[in-house]
């Protein structure tokens, strides 16, 4: 029986933590997601908060559309606290 896996290093097959250059004005309103608002049964997203950019642009990780939130603290690693990244104001 042939193998159908191969083997790939993660970033030949996504971007890890892309930066990039914002354009967003500091009045702009986005989406700000603290790990409280991940469900640990569902992988979504449940009462994100809306803030200007200029509030989280600094001290906070920034996402995107579609990105993978995943916070690399104990607890959410124990628990398997993830989500998709969907529905977001202004894209972020």
């Amino acid at each position: 029986m042939k193998n159908v896996f191969e083997i790939h290093l993660l970033g030949e097959v996504c971007e890890v933590n892309p930066r990039g250059t914002n354009e967003l004005r500091p009045d702009t309103p986005v989406t700000f997601v603290p790990m409280s608002a991940v469900d640990e049964i569902t992988g979504s997203v449940v009462n994100a908060e809306v803030r200007t950019y200029g509030e989280v642009s600094k001290g906070y990780t920034p996402f995107r559309e579609n990105d993978i939130l995943f916070a690399k603290i104990t607890p959410c690693m124990e628990n398997g606290k993830c989500a998709i990244a969907k529905g977001l104001k202004n894209g972020q």
